[in-house]
């Protein structure tokens, strides 16, 4: 048997966690086995006809060097693959014998994205430009219409011009909000961006689906509050809770967006026993911006968030034939890595095993002085991994967080969370928020300047998205296009 194979096909079992064993010589019967199942091939260093029928009842596959791999004369019963295809074969035995069903996709396809394009190093003027165009009625209509496309639903003309005429109040309104941030201090920083996200929360609600139909329908649910509430002894971040309630805003923005909102409590004193209560700290911590400055502050710190890479060294593309095995299971190989290369292993399993995407863990990825966790995600053929699970995009890569009660991994969902809490700090809370400005909380200062920078930044975009239906593409002016 060729060294090089042999030790590939090793190399591919013992990171899936399968222990492998075989025979010398040409043809090669390798055996693998996990838990007890178990399953035999060959290996043949060069094209045989004779060899393939002979391994017919020894073996379940042959494979064969993929140079010599030839697709004439191959007997009907017996399976030959190039060696190439071990992985995919490994693959999908290795789903099976952890329980997984192969994946049933649809046939439907995304739908092309429209993209706003913004050539700037400084994006965040040219954003709320274009966010200022949403104050036009003519513009909001088009982009009522075109939601209204794209979820296949009719809306009569004076819908139509009542949502209209609603989100460009509601956009203004966060924008009159949004112009005192960088002007302010940080006590109305922070207001200001709680105030007018809070609009673009309705208006996002006002603009996408048939749910609401003007301004006086979102006003209604306004009246029943802000949807969250806070608990804690108010001593430090740490142990200061929110919770979320079984109506107002934030609850009726969840449940537009098709979020899981059952279970909330309505009354202040269950939804402080219930489940859906989390601190202030560990909303921060689900902040990829925030990092650096956590881990100045926090000796144990630990992120909700984890960043995935594409497994080059696992992943790869067939040989001289392309890929002749059909997978059960088409997908990628991811491996989740911190950007400090350590790893708290058992800390990360568990944020993979609550990711929202259906990632299952094959191994430990270990390679030079990176080390975390290898998983696979299955996904259609012809895409790419990226474009079947929700990332969010900061920090010059991709991240995947971990979601709020197992629901949803937006990032904004947190953000508001913590503006709201804020909010309450700042109006209601007035001894806590002078050791953070001024005592003994003073190291918190800049974690809470850079996460208001951030969720200007973020936030602007985000809704920007969120309400005409389109993609926002940042591109630095020197980048070649």
């Amino acid at each position: 048997m060729d060294d090089r194979i042999k030790n590939e096909f090793t190399k591919i079992a013992k990171a899936l966690g399968w222990s492998i064993t075989f025979s010398n010589g040409d043809p090669g019967v390798l055996t693998v086995s996990r838990e007890g199942i178990i399953h035999r091939f060959a290996v043949l260093s060069s094209y045989s006809k004779s060899g393939y029928q002979a391994l017919a009842n020894s073996a379940e596959i042959v494979f064969v060097s993929s140079i010599s791999y030839r697709t004439d004369s191959i007997p009907k019963d017996v399976k030959v693959y190039p060696s190439s295809d071990f992985l995919y074969v490994m693959t999908d035995w290795n789903m099976k014998a952890l329980g997984i069903e192969p994946p049933l996709f649809g046939d439907n396809q995304p739908g092309k994205q429209e993209n706003i394009r913004i050539i700037e190093e400084n994006p965040l003027q040219q954003i709320y430009t274009h966010l200022r165009s949403l104050t036009s009625t003519t513009v909001v209509r088009q982009a009522v219409l075109r939601h209204a496309d794209k979820a296949g639903i009719t809306l009569e003309t004076d819908v139509i011009i009542a949502k209209a005429e609603g989100v460009t109040y509601l956009v203004q309104n966060a924008i009159d909000y949004y112009d005192q941030v960088l002007t302010g201090n940080m006590t109305q920083r922070l207001l200001n961006l709680y105030y007018g996200t809070l609009a673009l929360m309705e208006a996002e609600m006002l603009m996408v689906g048939d749910n609401y139909k003007s301004l006086s329908e979102i006003e209604k649910i306004t009246s029943s509050g802000h949807g969250m509430t806070t608990f804690g002894e108010a001593e430090s971040l740490q142990d200061f809770y929110v919770g979320v309630m079984d109506r107002g805003l934030f609850q009726a923005w969840l449940s537009h967006r098709g979020i899981d909102v059952s279970g909330f409590e309505r009354s202040r004193q269950k939804a402080k026993e219930s489940e859906f209560v989390i601190s202030l700290d560990d909303l921060f911590r689900h902040i990829p911006e925030l990092q650096d400055i956590m881990q100045e502050t926090e000796e144990d710190y630990k992120p909700y968030f984890l960043f995935p890479y594409f497994d080059v060294l696992f992943n790869h593309t067939s040989g001289l034939h392309g890929r002749v095995y059909e997978p059960k299971y088409p997908g990628s190989y991811i491996s989740f890595l911190n950007r400090e290369g350590h790893a708290n292993l058992k800390w990360e399993r568990q944020l993979i095993e609550g990711f929202i995407a259906p990632f299952t863990i094959t191994g430990v990825y270990s390679e030079q002085d990176s080390i975390g966790w290898r998983a696979f995600i299955c996904h259609p053929q012809g895409t790419y991994h990226h474009e079947n699970y929700h990332t969010h995009k900061g920090m010059n890569a991709s991240m995947v967080i971990s979601p709020l009660f197992g629901r949803t991994d937006d990032w904004e969902v947190f953000a508001v969370m913590i503006l709201y809490a804020l909010s309450i700090i700042v109006r209601y809370l007035p001894n806590l928020w002078t050791r953070i400005m001024h005592g003994d909380l003073d190291y918190y200062k800049a974690l809470l300047y850079q996460f208001s920078r951030v969720a200007e930044r973020e936030l602007t975009q985000i809704f920007l998205e969120r309400l005409t239906g389109k993609n926002v593409m940042l591109i630095h002016p020197q980048s070649v296009i």
